[in-house]
């Protein structure tokens, strides 16, 4: 299972031509523009860890998507925190589900058609380098700016929040973009 480090080890090995400052310092500014509208839809402790659920805006705020993840923290995230995530930003999908299952650190595989998790990412990740897109880091740095305690104080408690499947939000997405044409 990956840790935070790891995760942020792995995109500092090169995976860009760009200084990783300036990789973070965009993020970043991405960030702040979608923290306001990031919504945490519910937390429970189960297995030894914590599970938060939120919504992440697109950076045009038209549209959202499932952030999941499980930490294995009831208290605080730090560096050293495994963690398993799901999320169905495309992005994410056909560029590192593939590894983040391998890795064993992908929450709900089967919410992921066959292909993605078992097939790995030759156009859009050939080199199989851990990663994250914009969606994942904005729900990383606002379960640690927030404070994952103070999160689970507030948050709704669930036994499950529904999530849309990765499928279905393409679907979703389709139907955005079509209507958008018109």
């Amino acid at each position: 299972m990956l840790s935070i480090k790891e995760l942020l080890y792995n995109v500092s090995k090169g995976q860009s031509g760009i200084p990783l400052k300036y990789v973070i310092q965009r993020l970043d500014q991405i960030y702040e523009q979608m923290k306001p509208k990031i919504i945490v839809r519910g937390t429970r402790e189960e297995e030894g860890g914590t599970f938060v659920y939120l919504s992440v805006p697109s950076e045009d705020m038209k549209k959202e998507y499932d952030v999941c993840f499980w930490f294995d923290t009831t208290t605080r995230v730090t560096k050293n925190t495994k963690l398993k995530l799901y999320t169905n930003s495309p992005h994410f999908g056909f560029s590192y589900a593939y590894i983040f299952n391998k890795k064993k650190s992908l929450l709900w595989p089967e919410l992921y058609p066959n292909k993605i998790i078992t097939m790995a990412p030759k156009i859009r990740n050939p080199y199989q380098a851990v990663g994250f897109d914009k969606h994942v880091w904005a729900g990383m740095k606002y379960i640690i700016s927030e404070k994952l305690i103070n999160i689970i104080k507030r948050a709704p408690k669930t036994k499950k929040v529904k999530v849309t499947d990765f499928e279905g939000k393409l679907k979703h997405l389709k139907r955005i973009q079509k209507k958008n044409k018109k």
